[in-house]
């Protein structure tokens, strides 16, 4: 009887020996194999243009839900060329004789092309003055970059040949450039309040400033050696994201009350709260954080607005 037992447990036995975990195949993770596709992704284009319109693109369509835009592949199309177009102008300017002749002609032509594109999607959604206003913004960074203000001797006396070299101007001229745009892209979609668009331009210009002074916050040292004067520069990690703490409370308290005033759609009582993901990048940036550290998947490089999102996604996917 006994080895009539034994022999029945034999299947049994070669059963749980034939899955044991270890003999087991391993199983996709479908959120690992998107982290990793998303930094494989974001390693391409960390510290290029593309980053920041990524950044400010997101940032626009943000505003644009809460205006109640109507939002299209062709706005949003815009206002990604303009953005990469006119950043393009900026690393250009940085690099200077060091990109080469070859690469300068590339880039510039790459620019021009993106900026008339933008000019045309403009022109067929809103006509001859949105496609005129698409010139502003490349004007705008060129007058950002470019060694202009050297010609004032009393600037030129303390050091300031471009308007980067300001103190705070890099952070704020980005903030109001960055807000122009997702007030004209509203424009351009039939957006013509003037209440809703000065509330819209205020939001963008709290959030804009805070996204690109959180991105100076991990260049402190390379803005120190090329002389630029950011917020993080001025006042030190630390400090500095404890001063864009308290305007990013600021951007959500504008969002809240913009909601409740009915200015803003009701999708602002989603986006407000949003500060709290902001307030815990902050943080770690104030401690010299990479921004590697923030979602596990965002390289050097990365636009700081995209770090918030993907700190968000991380929460959201379990990850």
């Amino acid at each position: 009887m006994a080895r009539v037992l034994e022999d029945s447990m034999l299947p049994t036995t070669t059963l749980f020996r034939a899955t044991d975990a270890r003999s087991l195949p391993d199983v996709p993770n479908p959120t690992r194999a998107v982290r990793n596709h998303a930094r494989a992704a974001l390693v391409k284009i960390a510290g290029t243009p593309i980053s920041a319109a990524i950044g400010i693109t997101a940032q626009v369509t943000t505003s644009l839900v809460l205006v109640r835009a109507e939002l299209s592949i062709a706005v949003l199309a815009m206002v990604l060329c303009v953005a990469v177009g006119s950043y393009a102008i900026d690393h250009l300017v940085d690099e200077g004789k060091a990109a080469g002749a070859r690469r300068w002609a590339r880039g510039s032509g790459m620019a021009a092309l993106l900026l008339v594109t933008a000019a045309l999607v403009a022109y067929a959604l809103r006509g001859a003055v949105a496609a005129a206003i698409t010139i502003v913004f490349p004007l705008s960074v060129a007058a950002y970059c470019m060694p202009w203000l050297g010609v004032i001797p009393a600037l030129r006396r303390r050091g300031i040949a471009r308007v980067k070299d300001i103190p705070y101007a890099k952070n704020a001229y980005t903030a109001l450039c960055v807000a122009g745009a997702a007030v004209w892209a509203a424009t351009t979609v039939g957006v013509h309040d003037a209440r809703v668009l000065v509330a819209q331009g205020l939001a963008m210009s709290l959030s804009a400033f805070v996204n690109t002074a959180a991105c100076d916050l991990g260049d402190v040292d390379a803005d120190r050696r090329d002389g630029v004067p950011t917020l993080a520069v001025r006042h030190g990690r630390h400090h500095a994201s404890r001063i864009l703490l308290v305007i990013a409370v600021c951007w959500s308290v504008v969002v809240a009350v913009g909601t409740w005033g009915g200015l803003f759609a009701p999708a602002g009582w989603l986006i407000a709260p949003c500060v709290v993901v902001v307030a815990a990048t902050l943080a770690r940036l104030g401690r010299g954080a990479n921004v590697t550290l923030l979602a596990d998947v965002l390289p050097d490089g990365t636009d700081a607005f995209v770090a918030f999102v993907a700190l968000i996604a991380r929460h959201v996917l379990g990850g």
